[in-house]
């Protein structure tokens, strides 16, 4: 509204109560939101933690990665040793991916998680 009230060189306070009467009167009956063309507005994203048995950390994360769902495998330490994101454009194709991050030879636990937005953006700015 800001860039709005600085163009038409009115205050702020003017186009809200504009807009707000528009709304009432029923000319502007809803908004949008338009995306970028390269964005994936469906697709559906899940991490899982994985721990991994002795020495086999690159058996499985060859074994991850080979995986057409899994979309990118990072190292941590704690209780987890693998962070795996797994990205699908549906739920039922999200399975698959999934189930590549579960216990099987090499990996004796897993937990499917969604990170919070920031854990999100510190993998996305520093990957390792």
């Amino acid at each position: 509204m800001a860039t709005l009230a600085h163009k038409l060189g009115v205050s702020r306070g003017t186009i809200k109560n504009r807009i707000t009467r528009l709304e009432n009167d029923g000319v502007i009956t809803g908004y949008t939101v338009r995306l970028k063309p390269d964005t994936e507005p469906n697709e559906i994203k899940a991490w899982t933690s994985i721990a991994v048995e002795g020495n086999q950390m690159r058996k499985v994360i060859a074994a991850l990665l080979g995986e057409p769902g899994v979309a990118s495998v990072h190292d941590t330490n704690g209780r987890w040793d693998l962070l795996a994101e797994i990205r699908s454009s549906n739920l039922t194709e999200l399975g698959p991916g999934a189930r590549a991050a579960a216990p099987d030879q090499g990996h004796r636990r897993h937990r499917n998680q969604h990170p919070p937005d920031d854990l999100q953006a510190q993998l996305k700015r520093d990957p390792h």
